[in-house]
């Protein structure tokens, strides 16, 4: 739905259905970076102020500026707005990076790409939109986005109700994980054609922290 429209009852039911407000929040700061204007903003994520539309977003990320990052830490109360964007960028660009410096060939039609397959796994990746706004994922033969299931079945339903729906990558798919039970990871990887023979590259942003004692042995 646009900004200004009723929402409908599809995305109203997969937006209650979410539960992980920080990932409204990081949705509703790069929403604020990209409403900047592309002459300005460091980043621009068409799809944010549609994902962050009601106040979740709004009221985590003001109260990490009045609390969290203000008081606790001693910072500017826009630091997590800052670091949010800082952090989106270093990754965007580092994926562009990556993926050029893997092309070995100045074509770009899918026999070339099927010679030297690269595949990319977005662990945590919550509301992330970068399979349906970085064109460099063009060269990625396989997208995975895994979350837990209560996170992705209502991702994918409101991203079905906001028309986020045609990824760059030539296939794209959300995967069901529990990272911190071991061995569901790579299962559930495989049965979505992942292949452990090929590049790939992993992002883990943002996630690390919510696995406690078990994320030295999980990286």
């Amino acid at each position: 739905s646009d900004n200004n429209t009723t929402p409908s009852k599809e995305e109203e039911a997969a937006r209650a259905a979410f539960t992980n407000d920080s990932a409204f929040m990081i949705a509703y700061e790069r929403a604020l970076e990209t409403a900047k204007g592309s002459d300005a903003a460091l980043i621009v994520d068409p799809f944010a102020a549609k994902l962050a539309k009601g106040s979740k977003g709004k009221e985590l990320s003001e109260a990490f500026a009045a609390g969290q990052a203000g008081a606790a830490f001693g910072l500017w109360p826009e630091f997590h707005r800052t670091w949010t964007v800082v952090r989106t960028k270093f990754i965007d660009d580092t994926l562009s990076e990556l993926l050029r410096s893997s092309t070995t060939t100045t074509t770009t039609s899918d026999d070339d790409n099927d010679d030297d397959p690269i595949q990319f796994v977005n662990l945590g990746a919550g509301l992330d939109t970068r399979c349906f706004r970085l064109e460099c994922l063009q060269r990625v033969s396989n997208a995975l986005e895994v979350d837990m299931d209560v996170i992705n079945t209502p991702k994918k339903a409101l991203f079905e109700a906001l028309d986020i729906s045609t990824p760059f990558c030539r296939k794209h798919s959300f995967v069901c994980a529990d990272l911190k039970e071991a061995g569901q990871l790579q299962a559930n990887l495989e049965r979505n054609g992942f292949d452990e023979s090929q590049k790939t590259i992993f992002l883990a942003e943002g996630i690390i922290m919510y696995l406690g004692d078990q994320s030295q042995a999980f990286l």
